[in-house]
Order: structure tokens, then C-alpha cells, then sequence
């Protein structure tokens, strides 16, 4: 072998459980490069490292809510107004509400201006109304319709190649 794995495809799936509770599903398409190298012994790497991850991606949840003023990842949060503010986090209300669950705080959006303006970011404004959500919210799904043209990707693998699967069960603080 070469000593490097070639991850030909890495997908998740994030299954909200409830307001502040999600399983992940990831599926992910290695070569491990080595002749001969069992499956369990793929999956069990392949599990560790999913497991390894998704523990990062808590930690780091754990950060933002601990100091979401000064942590790096809650700053990024705001900045990225587009995809948080504009997209995702109107995404997160319409499914809270659709299932009758109280949205939780965004840690990241819950500081005061006093605080943005003592970061540099007093340019933000994070109170998204209502009604500009719920119009946001069906622009994004037309728009998603509209490109969705039904193409789905299919691809073939070689015969070296493995694929492991992973399902994790989190809570979010």
C-alpha cells in the first residue's frame, strides 16, 4: 500500500430526535490503499474516527454556549449572516414550530449589542421578524425546487473499495 486512504465520498444525515437532541448517520466510501485489509477492521476504524467527530462537533457546541461572545466559532456564526441568520436558522424555527416545540436559544445570537460592539461586529443585527423568516423560508424552497431537476449521482465501486456505515445518537447542551 501507499499508507494513505482515499475517501472517495463522505456523506451525513442529521436526524433531529427533538429540540436539542439529533441522531447522525454518516456513510463514508474509502479505499484503505492495502491489499488485504478486512472489513470489520474498516468499520471499526471508520466507527472510531465518525465517533472521534461527532465528539469535536459537540465540544465545540459546548464552547459556543459556554462563551459565545469571545469563542471563535460563535464570531464566524455571526459573520457568516447568509447562511446562519438568513438560512439555517430560519430552517431551525419553521421545523420547531411545524412540530410544536419551543426553538431553543442560539447561543451565538443570544448576546447583547453592547457585546457585538465590543467585538467589532455592532453591524449585525440578529432579531429576524417573523414574517421575513416564514418569506425567506418559501423563497429557499422554491428556489430548491427549481433546481432540483431529480439528476441523482450514482457511482460505481472499485473492487478494493469499502464502505462503512455509522449511526451516532447525540444531545446538544
Amino acid at each position: 500500500g501507499r499508507g494513505r486512504i482515499t475517501i472517495h465520498n463522505f456523506s451525513a444525515s442529521i436526524d433531529i430526535l427533538g429540540p436539542t437532541a439529533a441522531r447522525t448517520k454518516m456513510v463514508v466510501n474509502v479505499n484503505p490503499n492495502l491489499q488485504m485489509m478486512p472489513q470489520f477492521v474498516i468499520d471499526f476504524c471508520m466507527k472510531r474516527m465518525c465517533g472521534i467527530l461527532l465528539s469535536r462537533l459537540q465540544a465545540a457546541a459546548r464552547k459556543v454556549v459556554k462563551d459565545p461572545v469571545k469563542n471563535a466559532h460563535a464570531r464566524r456564526m455571526r459573520e457568516d449572516v447568509h447562511f446562519y441568520r438568513d438560512w439555517l436558522l430560519p430552517k431551525f424555527k419553521l421545523y420547531c414550530e411545524d412540530l410544536g416545540w419551543q426553538m431553543p436559544k442560539v447561543g451565538a445570537f443570544e448576546i447583547g449589542t453592547d457585546d457585538l460592539r465590543r467585538e467589532g461586529m455592532g453591524w449585525i443585527d440578529d432579531r429576524i421578524e417573523n414574517g421575513d423568516m416564514q418569506q425567506r423560508q418559501h423563497e429557499l424552497a422554491a428556489t430548491q425546487q427549481a433546481h432540483s431537476g431529480g439528476d441523482e449521482e450514482r457511482s460505481s465501486a472499485s473492487p478494493r473499495t469499502h464502505s462503512s456505515y455509522s449511526s451516532v445518537s447525540t444531545k446538544f447542551p
